[in-house]
């Protein structure tokens, strides 16, 4: 059962279910791509330099941008521990550098719910969070698509 997990999470091709998953993956990946580029736009902060209450908009456009991170993160991280717990070689897992790609544009997520406050620091660790861009480098080895990316 294991071995299947594995084969259907590391290798899109062997089985429908895993292109599906594949393709989510990808989804999940532009998605938090996208949502990083848009959180830094002037016009998401627009309201503020107005009279306006800026709750109504950028409070909206806030939650909507902190859900859809939330889900993708969610995801990124299931799929990080449920192939780590199903992998043949936990010893050629860690070794893998594609993992630690992983393993890296994960944990800013958490590292910001946990500061308290909006500091510059938040900056470095959101650049960081870019190299969620290599893991598209993972998939395009299974969609010749991607590959001119």
């Amino acid at each position: 059962m294991k071995q299947k997990i594995w084969y259907t999470l590391d290798d899109p091709a062997s089985s429908k279910i895993a292109k599906g998953i594949a393709f989510f993956d990808l989804t999940c990946i532009m998605t938090a791509i996208a949502l990083i580029c848009l959180k830094s736009l002037d016009m998401f902060d627009y309201m503020e330099e107005t009279n306006n209450d800026p709750t109504l908009i950028k409070d909206n456009y806030e939650a909507v941008f902190f859900v859809l991170e939330t889900i993708c993160m969610i995801w990124f991280t299931m799929d990080l521990l449920l192939r780590f717990c199903v992998c043949p070689s936990r010893k050629d897992f860690c070794r893998n550098l594609m993992n630690w790609v992983d393993v890296v544009s994960i944990v800013p997520f958490y590292l910001e719910l946990m500061v308290p406050s909006r500091v510059q620091v938040l900056l470095v660790i959101r650049i960081i969070r870019f190299t969620k861009i290599f893991r598209i480098f993972k998939l395009s080895r299974h969609f010749r698509g991607l590959i001119a990316l």
